[in-house]
């Protein structure tokens, strides 16, 4: 491989990565960011397994909302990430808990 090769193949990589970050940045922009529910709080032991129901795993969201770009409950635990939450229902639902 030559030189030249070498860092075509480098600038390529660069390129790539720059267009998957954009990528990314446009999909979390693309819709509003939910709050998902708090997942419950069931204990097991060696035995027996827990096993959770979709409306307690914390797949949903607060509001209702379809689940996509949103912030889990322990993470809205603090301001500066309550911050990045778009949905006003499930800021309300949030602080109001």
């Amino acid at each position: 491989m030559t030189e030249d090769e070498a860092r075509a193949m480098v600038e390529q990589h660069l390129a790539d990565q720059a267009r998957q970050q954009r990528e990314r940045t446009e999909a979390a922009k693309s819709g509003p960011v939910h709050i998902r529910k708090k997942i419950a709080r069931k204990r097991g032991d060696g035995f027996y397994r827990v096993q959770y129901s979709a409306s307690e795993n914390g797949s949903q969201t607060l509001c209702g909302a379809p689940a996509g770009n949103d912030r889990t409950w322990a993470e809205t635990r603090f301001a500066k990430h309550l911050a990045t939450v778009t949905c006003d229902t499930c800021k309300q639902i949030r602080t109001t808990a």
